[in-house]
This record gives C-alpha cells, sequence and structure tokens, in this order.
C-alpha cells in the first residue's frame, strides 16, 4: 500500500509541473485577427458534448477547446485569460453554459457562453467526474477521483448552496446514470494501477447506498479487474462502456450479465474519457494531448486536433 501511495503522489506531482509549465505555453483564446488559433492541445482529459462538436478539456494548460470531430478544426478556446483553472471534466447546461471541475484548483467553474468564468463552489478535495443532475436542470453532481473515502456533492448554477448527497465511497471517476436510474462509476482509484483491482460500483443516489458490479473478462482469463478505470459511460444501443487508464483499451459490459469485451485499444497506452456523440459515434481522450473515435470494427480513427 505504501508503494500504491507513493506512486499515486508521484503521479500527482508530475501532473502539476506540467500545469504549471503548460499555462504558460497555452495560446491565447482570439488571435488578434478574431480567428482562433489551431494549436493543438497539451492534455485530453474530459470530452463534453455539444451538438454536433465536442469539449475537449485539457487540464494541462488550463484551457478548454471546442472542435469539429470528423475534421479535428478548433472552433472555440476559453483558457487562462478568461479565469479558467485546469479543467478536467464538464457539462453543457441548457443555457449553452459549461460547467467544469478542477481536481488541482479545488473548484467547480461555470463558463458562461460568452466565455465570462466564475466559480460555483470551492471544496475541500479535488472534484473530478460531473454529471448532470437529472432532478433539477440548475443542478451537477460532482466527486472525487483521489480521496479515500470520497464523496459526491450536489452543485447549483443558481446561487444554492453545495449539498452533500452521498459519502462513504471509494474513490470514483467519470461516471453516468444508467438505465435503472442509478449511477454507474469507476471505483478503486490510484490504488488499482497496481494488481488490475479497478471496477465498477452502482450507486443510489436515494439511499446513498452502493455495491460493486459483478464483472468479468472472458476473453481475458485471470484479469480480476480493470487497471484503473477511469470512465464509465452508457451508449445508445444500453451497453455500459468503460476505459481503463492504463494498457488503455474500452471495454462494452453488458450490464444485465457483466460480461466485458475489450472492443478497442487506445494509442499510447494511457486513457482519461469517453464521450458518445448525438449519432451514436464513441470517442476517447488518451490524456497526452489525443482524442480518437472509436470504430464499430475496433479500430481507432486519430482525431487530427488543429488542423485547421
Amino acid at each position: 500500500m505504501l508503494a500504491k501511495a507513493a506512486l499515486a503522489k508521484g503521479m500527482l506531482a508530475g501532473v502539476l509541473v506540467m500545469v504549471m509549465v503548460a499555462a504558460g505555453c497555452a495560446p491565447p483564446s482570439p488571435l488578434p485577427d478574431g480567428s482562433i488559433p489551431q494549436w493543438g492541445p497539451f492534455g485530453a482529459n474530459g470530452l463534453i458534448v455539444d451538438g454536433d462538436q465536442l469539449w475537449l478539456a485539457d487540464l494541462f494548460a488550463q484551457q478548454l477547446i471546442r472542435f469539429d470531430p470528423d475534421t479535428g478544426r478548433i472552433t472555440r478556446r476559453v483558457g487562462p485569460s478568461n479565469g479558467l483553472t485546469s479543467p478536467d471534466d464538464g457539462v453543457v447546461m441548457d443555457d449553452g453554459s459549461l460547467v467544469v471541475t478542477s481536481p488541482p484548483g479545488d473548484v467547480v467553474q461555470r463558463v458562461s457562453p460568452t466565455g465570462q468564468v466564475t466559480v460555483l463552489a470551492t471544496f475541500a478535495f479535488g472534484p473530478n467526474p460531473i454529471v448532470r443532475d437529472p432532478a433539477d436542470a440548475s443542478a451537477v453532481l460532482v466527486g472525487d477521483a483521489s480521496s479515500d473515502p470520497s464523496a459526491i456533492f450536489r452543485v447549483f448554477t443558481d446561487g444554492r448552496p453545495s449539498e452533500l448527497v452521498v459519502d462513504g465511497l471509494p474513490p470514483i471517476n467519470s461516471f453516468s446514470f444508467g438505465p435503472d436510474g442509478h449511477l454507474w462509476a469507476p471505483a478503486g482509484g490510484f490504488a488499482s494501477l497496481i494488481g488490475s483491482t479497478g471496477e465498477i460500483i452502482r450507486i443510489d443516489l436515494a439511499t446513498g447506498a452502493f455495491e460493486p458490479v459483478a464483472v468479468t473478462f472472458p476473453g481475458e482469463p485471470g484479469k480480476p479487474g480493470f487497471n484503473y478505470a477511469v470512465a464509465a459511460k452508457f451508449g445508445p444501443d444500453g451497453q455500459l462502456y468503460v476505459l481503463q487508464g492504463l494498457d488503455a483499451a474500452v471495454y462494452r459490459i453488458d450490464p444485465g450479465t457483466g460480461v466485458a469485451t475489450r472492443i478497442a485499444n487506445l494509442p499510447g497506452g494511457v486513457g482519461d474519457n469517453l464521450a458518445f456523440t448525438p449519432d451514436g459515434r464513441l470517442y476517447a481522450s488518451t490524456f497526452v494531448g489525443g482524442v480518437v473515435e472509436i470504430l464499430p470494427g475496433g479500430g481507432v480513427r486519430q482525431v487530427p486536433l488543429g488542423s485547421g
């Protein structure tokens, strides 16, 4: 356990160093002529669906980049000059604003449709996963990916104070609601970097109860769990798609049987998040600057970010 804790602390320290270095290199949101610079991102974290485009949270360079997933052309940037602090994940609200989490900054921020950044909540931990609250159009649910035990809080965009929803959870990462109304989340945190002990849990927000999902890997005999599960997203087919962070791969899980099938490997071996576009296409971020489309046959297409 000491070795795992040391590894986790070392990774966090490395991320913070990269953030400080990259922040000084981030391009301005618009150029003097009003055009959007096409420089590619430094990091690739959360993916946020916004109509037929995607936002990429680039934690390292403290910026959000909106891009066309077909061409890779960058159509908008929000960054340090706007007051943004190291975004990791986010959602789009009904008014077109973004609400994003910042683990290094310990804050949840709102980005208005015109690019103004305000702080909605500050925590004693680094908020990471986020999803819209289906019970309240002006609220989001945010979780903690590094503390053990961790918790989920409800954060409001209308000025109401944040409130605790569930505590006593293991470290959790990018989550989504399932057809059963429960929140399905990757769990295990940095400790699962060693030993493939990452799992998926189902969380009943009404009671605070949670339980592990019994996942099996018929195609990989002897595999006990995920090597750092970082995202769990339901697809339009009703299946659960899980991104394994190291030995990065996308798995499709039948939520009824728990059978997991590896459907694609990510280039570079590291992954961070997943997102489905409205037309059902699946995209994954690769943590260090890349976004790929997961093709139906199991291949991947690199999105040429900043290609112009």
